[in-house]
């Protein structure tokens, strides 16, 4: 009876540290997956993080780009009008001066009739770059004249 009551005692000792071996290895694989959890939280919210800054960058180089090209714009259209203002100004000088007016007014004549006009018509005048242009902004409505350049 002593025997079977220390069998008794070791198989109950026996149990004990296999259910507290059982209990530290369930504590273990808890706390694991509970690391495992917060570590795919993090990398996820540093995804997250990392695409909005991406976004983040990628609108702020639109919005540069969009700036750039309104000065672009701005700037060729500033550009445009300086051209046009200078060669208004030389062909109202060409034609105040008097030498070329019968030339000039020949070729303007022909338009009016619907005739042709070529660059070389208004060459032949000797107004130049800045006249023909001139020319070309006095008669915005002209089509043949819009096609010289």
């Amino acid at each position: 009876e002593l025997n079977q009551q220390e069998r008794v005692r070791e198989v109950e000792a026996a149990r004990q540290k296999l259910r507290a071996e059982y209990e530290a290895k369930l504590q273990d694989a808890q706390n694991e997956q509970e690391r495992l959890a917060a570590e795919d939280t993090a990398a996820r919210e540093a995804r997250e993080r990392a695409q909005q800054e991406s976004v983040a960058a990628l609108q702020q180089q639109i919005q540069g780009i969009e700036q750039q090209r309104v000065q672009q714009e701005s700037h060729t259209q500033l550009v445009s009008d300086q051209i046009q203002a200078n060669a208004s100004a030389s062909a109202e000088r060409a034609i105040a001066s008097g030498k070329y007016e019968g030339k000039v007014l020949e070729v303007l004549k022909g338009l009016r009739r619907g005739g042709d006009l070529t660059g070389i018509s208004l060459w032949s005048c000797g107004l130049g770059d800045d006249g023909i242009r001139g020319i070309a902004a006095a008669m915005p409505n002209c089509p043949q004249l819009q096609t010289v350049d």
